[in-house]
């Protein structure tokens, strides 16, 4: 948490520079959603969801800001409680970095969400926000701390092939940490393991690409 509230610390000194300057830039969104879940011969995610649950509530506000032409800045504040899992306090969902030397070169660092899926980036944003539970088996809403987002640093951009238009790359690396009321915590405690701290661990660079047709 110190090195987050660090990163936090410094996004937030580096967009302040700019708020005398210029405010045109900044950006404000936030959500905010009440969910109802009903199920049948099961209860849900440790909702009582076999007599209909409204034990589904989520919100976040986010700040964005362009410091230049290539450098942009912004923090997403995020709470959930789904059942026994997530809580009433406000965490960092995201902080971040952005330096985009051109169309062929960016790099990113702070807490970053994983590109990961078809969604993972796109979960908790508010103009995108799904309305329902994705798969559970890929998007698992009991470790989404876990599984969305890695504490680092990101390259990514996009590379001409000619007449077959462009490929995009992204490569990132860092550190994952459990969070503390997710599922994973959870099944842990119940075979009688605790934790002071929940574990973290490294993850692995790994690159993901895309291709981008070409217009004709």
């Amino acid at each position: 948490m110190s090195r987050l509230a660090a990163i936090g610390l410094a996004m937030c000194l580096c967009s302040s520079g700019a708020f005398g300057q210029d405010l045109e830039s900044l950006q404000i969104h936030g959500f905010v959603t009440q969910g109802f879940l009903f199920s049948t011969h099961n209860n849900y995610l440790t909702m009582k969801s076999s007599s209909g649950s409204p034990q589904w509530t989520e919100g976040g506000v986010s700040l964005t800001d362009s410091i230049s032409e290539k450098l942009r800045v912004g923090i997403q504040l995020h709470m959930y409680q789904m059942g026994e899992f997530g809580g009433p306090n406000i965490l960092v969902d995201w902080v971040s970095g952005d330096y985009k030397f051109n169309d062929r070169f960016g790099v990113r660092a702070g807490k970053i969400k994983i590109p990961l899926g078809l969604f993972n980036e796109s979960q908790d944003i508010d103009s995108l926000f799904l309305w329902t539970l994705l798969p559970q088996a890929n998007y698992p809403d009991d470790n989404r701390d876990f599984d969305l987002v890695v504490l680092g640093g990101e390259v990514y951009g996009w590379l001409g092939v000619g007449n077959m238009g462009s490929v995009q790359y992204r490569g990132y690396a860092g550190e994952a940490r459990l969070d503390a009321n997710g599922g994973y915590m959870r099944t842990l405690r119940s075979f009688g393991l605790t934790f002071p701290d929940p574990p973290s661990g490294k993850h692995s660079a790994e690159i993901s690409v895309g291709l981008r047709p070409g217009v004709e």
